[in-house]
This record gives C-alpha cells, sequence and structure tokens, in this order.
C-alpha cells in the first residue's frame, strides 16, 4: 500500500502541479483511501486520475474521488457495451439466418478475447470498433466455423498487415 500511496501522491502532485500544499497531500490521500474498498480501485483512481480528481486540489475529499470513480466506471462499461453491442449488430447481418441469442453468445465470446482489464481501455474500444466494422471480412460465412480465438488471431494478423503496409508508404 506504501507503493500505491507514493504512487498516488506523485500522480496528485502531477495533476495540480505549483496548485496543492504538499503538507496536505498526506491528508487527502487518507481520506482516498477511507473510501477504498479494493486494492484495484486504489490502482484505477492512480491509471485515471486525471480524469477522477476533481479540478481544485482543496476540493479533494474521499468521498468525492470515490463517487468520481465510480462515475468513471460506469463510463467505461458502457462504452464496452456500446462496442459490443455494435460488433452484435453487425454479426446479426452476416448471420441472418441464425438465432440472436447464438449470435450474441458469440459476439460476448469474441469481445471477451479483446478485453485487457476490468474496464475498458481506449485501444479495446478501438480494436472493437474496428472488427464491426470489418466483420464481414473478418468473420467466416459459416457461422459453425466462428470460433472467437481463431477471429481474434485473423483480426491481429489484419492489423499487422496494416500497420507493415503504412509503414512501407
Amino acid at each position: 500500500m506504501k507503493k500505491l500511496s507514493a504512487d498516488l501522491e506523485l500522480k496528485m502532485r502531477a495533476i495540480y502541479y505549483d496548485a496543492i500544499d504538499i503538507s496536505e497531500v498526506e491528508g487527502y490521500i487518507r481520506s482516498i483511501y477511507e473510501h477504498m474498498d479494493t486494492v484495484e480501485n486504489v490502482k484505477f483512481i492512480i491509471q485515471y486520475a486525471k480524469k477522477i480528481m476533481p479540478e481544485k486540489p482543496e476540493d479533494i475529499t474521499g468521498e468525492l474521488v470515490y463517487s468520481s470513480m465510480l462515475r468513471h466506471q460506469e463510463v467505461l462499461t458502457q462504452n464496452r457495451q456500446i462496442v459490443v453491442d455494435g460488433l452484435f449488430q453487425a454479426l446479426t447481418g452476416i448471420y441472418a439466418d441464425k438465432e440472436p441469442p447464438l449470435v450474441r453468445e458469440l459476439t460476448e465470446e469474441v469481445s471477451k478475447l479483446f478485453q485487457r482489464e476490468r474496464f475498458a481501455t481506449s485501444k479495446e474500444i478501438e480494436e472493437m470498433k474496428k472488427l464491426a466494422a470489418d466483420a464481414a471480412e473478418i468473420f467466416p460465412s459459416e457461422f459453425e466455423s466462428a470460433k472467437p480465438s481463431l477471429i481474434k488471431r485473423v483480426f491481429k494478423q489484419r492489423e499487422a498487415m496494416q500497420k507493415a503496409t503504412m509503414n512501407m508508404l
């Protein structure tokens, strides 16, 4: 926990720079820790501190940071669901002859392979959007041949080829 506290202090100093009273930082951190229920949440706050912390350091309270963290987690969860739903829409077009619950199951299985963390990352969102946009080219035409691990591999290979092509230009 000491390392996390030090990391949080560094983040706070970086965010607030000259605006934060160094002697107050320890109290802010203590207040934040009083409202955290898991180490994972503390790590989340450190990772997304710029989006979670209030605008002014004097507004920092554990309760405010905790509620801001929960709101940000909800936004990331919603963002993930939006791209999963987009992929589902693309797949229902490809597999129109299959029952929606089967297509939804495939969508969820594939989506899980693209998840990096508990909450959506910008890279995950970007990849899922590309996957949905290029679904007709990546997913096999036969539903029974749609294996999530193979789909991810095909996607990654396409990404690598596109990157190599861009580097050649």
